[in-house]
């Protein structure tokens, strides 16, 4: 939300902590929001971070509840995300309608 409060929590194989994936989050608003302040990079939706190990950290911005939604994921080596992530964004955004 955008009081910095978690919407949802799925537990994986907690080797990211809830606090350390927002704490990743925020660390990056301001370069985000400095993007956005650019025309031509006008809403910015999605940051990926690639650690030595391969695993992805997945930032990506979306519009429900009538506010800015962040959802970070964190994504073994060797598994996708995209289609699974489209998925739970449309679920979301369903939701929100309600």
């Amino acid at each position: 939300s955008e009081e910095g409060l978690s919407l949802a929590e799925v537990p994986g194989d907690n080797t990211t902590s809830v606090s350390q994936a927002l704490e990743l989050a925020l660390s990056v608003q301001d370069a985000v929001n400095l993007l956005n302040e650019r025309e031509q990079l006008q809403g910015t939706r999605e940051l990926i971070f690639v650690t030595h190990s391969r695993t992805r950290y997945v930032i990506r911005y979306f519009k429900a509840f009538a506010q800015r939604v962040t959802l970070v994921l964190v994504v073994p080596p060797g598994k996708t995300y995209r289609a699974h992530t489209n998925r739970i964004i449309r679920a979301i955004k369903n939701i929100s309608k309600l």
